[in-house]
């Protein structure tokens, strides 16, 4: 009876881990999120996975000591909602919410994002957050994205030419 307990046990927990959501905290753990894509040429990835109720959690990890975004809905700026981060030199942390106006991004004007966490260590800065499924800022399983990076502290240095486009496709 004791062996059957036990093996009941590990498998309540082991579907419990299996079905664990991302923790939006900064730290991308390898198996936390179903889909992870290098981006930026190997500068950084984008990771993610759909919530049970449609909702979008979402990893932004860059290479760079300024801030990382990514922007959902378009393959260019301009279109795109975007979710950018940085850690500036008294140790805040900044998330922003954008839209993308043709080369250039003003402040969305609703927040998307319900948790957000930015990280900047070793060398590499992290922009994580979720977006509940009533908060989307796209539509459908085939989700256009641009990622980019810049070397500053700030939510308007440009990005020379670290910028990537590709698309998420949700299950």
């Amino acid at each position: 009876m004791k062996k059957y307990l036990l093996v009941l046990v590990c498998l309540c927990f082991g579907a419990a881990f299996l079905v664990a959501e991302p923790v939006v905290d900064g730290k991308v753990l390898v198996g936390e999120y179903a889909h992870t894509l290098s981006v930026l040429a190997g500068q950084g990835s984008l990771s993610w996975s759909q919530d049970a109720q449609g909702g979008l959690w979402v990893a932004m990890t860059a290479k760079t000591k300024g801030w990382a975004a990514v922007g959902l809905g378009a393959k260019r700026m301009s279109g795109a909602t975007m979710y950018l981060g940085f850690v500036g030199s008294d140790g805040k942390a900044v998330f922003s919410e954008q839209t993308g106006k043709g080369h250039r991004h003003v402040d969305a004007a609703a927040a998307s994002a319900d948790k957000s966490a930015v990280v900047q260590a070793g060398g590499t800065t992290v922009v994580e957050f979720h977006l509940a499924s009533g908060k989307l800022p796209f539509a459908g399983k085939s989700i256009p994205f641009i990622a980019a990076f810049g070397p500053s502290a700030d939510l308007t240095s440009f990005h020379e030419d670290n910028a990537d486009s590709g698309t998420m496709v949700l299950p």
